[in-house]
């Protein structure tokens, strides 16, 4: 999952009118490296809210990009797929059972949408999601998997398939609706909320502190621009820009979110966003600083991913720490239920 794709007020509205075909909840519902950087306060484990379950379990219809198919896959065999694709399975088993979890109530969820809003899914065949990790989850089949995998396939695909029976029949929701389960590969030490990525306000998605993300693999990148190259790409993409004779003070950070992420910047006397610097550049999160030296703008970026959610990296942390897979997405997922629902 790299990029956000449904606009979350829409996709949370539809979430509360349209009761989805897999699940329905009673009246009642409340709401790597083996070294860690620090441990996180125990999170209390609720049982899961009671629900009934009114029709049988539906089958995900899965686009795939390069053959332009829709193939119909049960929920076991999606989620093992995507699971596949989305975590290594050299993580424990809780983090991958974490990463079950928010990647069917993620897949559900664009189900649902995709079933209330055709429209939505014309770019993709009419399916329910697509394998296109740019814009949905990633995906791979058991004969990807095999290939990736290698001699490693047969007790690699074993645990994944233990964590996705782990967690089949249960869903994370909120107020009796499933959540948008956004998740990412590693913060630069505190997630994003939503409000301040793409400017929605939604309780479950706020920031919290992943410090131990800080020994993540991909924790800290560069990413060099040549003066030449960075004019050329900010006039293409921003009109109106003006630029002054001292390269160093065409691009000035403006302003950053709580959790450390640029939300705009000055270039060229244009205020733009954080993201759209991010994507213009190729950098790994919004979480970055820049420097000009000898004819090259330096980013340094710490992070990987759009913030929101559920840290990967931090699952991996939090499961060596010894928390369970119910810890870690209530970790992530503020005041969420973990409730019955039908695969």
């Amino acid at each position: 999952m790299k990029d956000y794709i449904l606009p979350i007020a829409t996709f949370t509205i539809v979430l509360l009118i349209i009761p989805f075909a897999a699940l329905a909840l009673s009246t009642n519902v409340q709401h790597a490296p083996d070294n860690t950087a620090s441990a996180v306060l125990p999170v209390q484990t609720a049982q899961p809210v009671q629900a009934a379950t009114v029709e049988p379990a539906a089958p995900f219809k899965v686009y795939h990009t390069k053959t332009k198919t829709v193939e119909i896959l049960s929920a076991d065999a999606y989620i093992r797929g995507v699971v596949a694709a989305e975590m290594p399975a050299e993580y424990p088993i809780e983090a991958l059972k974490a990463q079950a979890a928010a990647a069917f109530t993620y897949a559900a969820g664009q189900r649902a949408y995709h079933q209330a809003h055709p429209q939505a899914a014309a770019s993709i065949g009419g399916a329910d999601v697509s394998d296109d990790a740019s814009h949905y989850q990633a995906y791979n089949s058991e004969e990807k998997a095999r290939r990736r995998f290698g001699s490693d396939f047969d007790w690699q695909w074993e645990k994944i398939t233990q964590a996705v029976q782990a967690v089949h029949g249960l869903a994370l929701t909120q107020n009796g609706r499933l959540i948008n389960a956004m998740y990412f590969s590693c913060s630069a030490g505190k997630t994003e909320s939503c409000q301040s990525v793409w400017g929605d306000s939604v309780p479950y998605l706020v920031g919290v502190n992943s410090t131990w993300d800080s020994a993540a693999p991909d924790y800290k990148s560069t990413v060099r621009v040549s003066q030449a190259a960075f004019q050329k790409a900010a006039v293409s993409d921003y009109a109106g820009t003006a630029w002054g004779p001292d390269p160093s003070g065409w691009i000035n950070i403006t302003s950053r979110s709580d959790a450390g992420g640029v939300l705009s910047v000055c270039v060229g006397g244009k205020s733009v966003s954080g993201t759209s610097i991010q994507s213009l550049f190729g950098l790994r999160s919004t979480h970055f600083d820049v420097q000009f030296a000898d004819g090259t703008f330096l980013f340094t970026v710490l992070g990987d991913g759009h913030g929101v959610g559920l840290s990967q990296y931090g699952a991996y942390a939090l499961a060596k720490q010894g928390k369970t897979w119910q810890d870690i997405v209530k970790y992530y997922y503020t005041g969420i239920n973990i409730t019955p629902c039908a695969w």
